[in-house]
C-alpha cells in the first residue's frame, strides 16, 4: 500500500474553509501515472493541517508531486 503524508500551512490571517491538493504519481522513468485529489477542510489562520492519503496498492517505485489546486477562504 502506498501512503502519502504531508501538511498544508495556512500563513494567512483568514481561515481556509477548504484546500484541494492534487497528487501526481509518476513511475521510475518519470512517466505520469495515477492522479489523486484530496480535500482538507477548516484550516484556521496561522496553523498547519496534516494529511495522510492512502493511495492503494501501487508499485513502491512511484514518486509524487503535490500541487494545491484550490483554496476556499472564510471571510
Amino acid at each position: 500500500l502506498l501512503r502519502l503524508t504531508g501538511y498544508v500551512d495556512n500563513l494567512s490571517e483568514s481561515e481556509f474553509r477548504a484546500v484541494t491538493i492534487e497528487i501526481q504519481l509518476s513511475d521510475a522513468d518519470g512517466n505520469k501515472k495515477e492522479k489523486i485529489t484530496h480535500k482538507l477542510e477548516n484550516i484556521p489562520a496561522k496553523s498547519r493541517k496534516t494529511f495522510d492519503v492512502n493511495a492503494g496498492t501501487l508499485p513502491a517505485t512511484r514518486t509524487s508531486a503535490i500541487t494545491i489546486t484550490s483554496i476556499e477562504v472564510v471571510e
